[in-house]
């Protein structure tokens, strides 16, 4: 198991070598699809299509009241 303090690993697998950075951010919804004026509407449609991002399951805001905070 490898922390942010570790140095960061190389894949050597197939297509490699690459380094593997890791990035501990929750996704951003103000990157979204013309017409969709805010988050809100983003997710839904996100919801709609099936292609919500696994943060909105899996990762808690604590302590924030909400991600967005």
């Amino acid at each position: 198991m490898l922390s942010p303090e570790d140095p960061y690993p190389v894949w050597r697998g197939p297509g490699g070598p690459a380094l593997v950075a890791p990035l501990f951010l929750l996704y951003d919804h103000s990157w979204r699809p013309d017409g969709l004026d805010t988050p809100e509407a983003a997710l839904a449609e996100a919801y709609r299509t099936g292609v919500v991002c696994t943060d909105e399951f899996l990762l808690h805001p604590d302590p924030y009241p909400s991600r967005a905070a």
